[in-house]
């Protein structure tokens, strides 16, 4: 996880680790090996639910090694996207197999919340200031 010097709260499930940062942003690290399915997206949506204060944020979104986001998944955080409590989210990716993903999901499933991928993690910090 990027910068954890920024976050002033952190919460943990079984698949992330998500920090609310000092500028308002929440950090979501999926962990290594993670499987995001629908059982997953409900254990985030739990998070937020007991973790963040009421409100909207802007979501910054990294991943660890080998995570899997299976279409189930995918599918289903289309489903729920209004009970999720993102203005926007940027994704880093650190490689060109997370960024074909990030921009397949982002292009075939047209989340109503708006997405950005990239490769720097701070320009994807300031994209969400913007």
């Amino acid at each position: 996880m990027t910068n954890q010097d920024q976050l002033v709260e952190i919460s943990e499930n079984d698949i992330a680790i998500v920090g609310l940062r000092k500028d308002g942003i929440v950090h979501i690290f999926y962990k290594d090996h993670a499987v995001v399915d629908i059982k997953g997206v409900n254990s985030m949506l739990e998070t937020y639910k007991t973790f963040l204060p009421p409100g909207k944020f802007p979501f910054l979104i990294e991943s660890g090694e080998y995570v899997v986001f299976q279409d189930e998944g995918r599918n289903y955080t289309i489903e729920i996207e209004h009970k999720v409590p993102s203005l926007k989210s940027a994704i880093v990716v650190d490689n060109v197999g997370y960024q074909l993903v990030a921009n397949h999901y982002i292009n075939s499933k047209k989340p109503k919340t708006k997405y950005g991928v990239f490769k720097d993690f701070d320009e994807a910090v300031e994209w969400l200031k913007e």
